[in-house]
């Protein structure tokens, strides 16, 4: 970008990759990356006698065997999965395809499920989209493609900031079928935008800890004030992302405010607070100190501002 020249970014998306992982394959990869046979022999034995049923109306099928996927809801499973697309990231790396930032690859980001693609031309994204659609078929693997574009899990952005009247190269193809170019998508939780702006992002973590705040407030709203504060804190305020923000943009001002409503409406104060004896109060809580003589001075010594 600070070359003046755009990103062409592929997002796809593995349907039901879990379900799909073939078990020679993933244990052959593991004792390809030396890990110490008798692991391998465990997990050989958990996986190989899996059993699974139905349930339906509060009634169970009877089980049977599973003879292929990781396990569904195991903190393992990405890990795993992450070996079996290990040689594809190899392959892309290797052909030196995709985007270089100080001479290091950096064509590729991959997390379980989610692959994001980058290149520095559509010819070069082509390319990768294909090899990573031939390691697919040797694998077992799928990636998810609707006709309908609202629908469609795999995408393409053309990251080119906020530049006027945006030409956008042919369409890329999948399986035969056009890819389609969108302005956003949502990668490992986070919303990307064509424009490289991040405010789409804050607004989505404002959104998730305000819904997360408020559900707290109401299921302890026979606690003292401190006491939800400090549940809010533990589990509401992860701020997921908020490392590749831009920390002067009104978006992510935005969302650190919504921390100052917060603490206002478990006092039953007004939203037009000082903010200022908000946030004293929440440093002193940070250090331990967050005793009653602070819940009196939000309680007395704050008052509304007048317009």
């Amino acid at each position: 970008m600070r070359r003046r020249t755009a990103v062409n970014s592929c997002f796809l998306d593995c349907s039901k990759v879990f379900d799909m992982c073939r078990f020679d394959t993933l244990f052959q990869k593991l004792i390809d990356k030396g890990l110490p046979h008798v692991v391998i022999r465990v997990l050989s034995f958990v996986y190989q006698h899996q059993l699974g049923f139905v349930q339906l109306g509060g009634q169970k099928s009877n089980e049977f065997k599973l003879k292929n996927g990781t396990r569904q809801g195991s903190v393992l499973s990405p890990s795993l999965f992450t070996v079996y697309i290990d040689d594809m990231l190899k392959e892309l790396r290797q052909g030196q395809l995709g985007c270089h930032i100080a001479g290091i690859w950096y064509g590729a980001c991959a997390y379980a499920d989610d692959l994001a693609l980058l290149a520095p031309n559509r010819e070069v994204l082509q390319k990768m989209i294909t090899i990573c659609e031939k390691y697919g078929e040797t694998h077992n693997l799928s990636f998810s493609l609707d006709d309908d574009v609202k629908k469609s899990k795999s995408k393409c952005i053309l990251f080119c900031g906020r530049a006027q009247n945006v030409k956008y190269p042919m369409p890329l193809k999948l399986y035969g079928k056009n890819l389609p170019w969108v302005l956003n998508a949502d990668h490992l939780g986070h919303t990307l935008s064509q424009t490289v702006s991040m405010d789409r992002d804050c607004d989505r973590a404002r959104a998730t800890f305000i819904s997360k705040s408020v559900d707290i407030r109401d299921q302890f709203k026979f606690a003292p004030p401190e006491q939800i504060i400090k549940i809010v804190e533990l589990l509401c305020c992860d701020g997921y992302g908020s490392m590749i923000w831009d920390f002067q943009s009104n978006a992510s001002e935005q969302f650190f405010k919504s921390w100052n409503t917060m603490v206002k409406l478990v006092h039953n104060v007004p939203r037009s607070t000082f903010t200022y004896l908000v946030e004293d109060c929440f440093i002193d809580f940070k250090h331990d100190r967050y005793i009653q003589l602070q819940t009196i001075k939000i309680r007395v010594l704050i008052k509304p501002i007048r317009v």
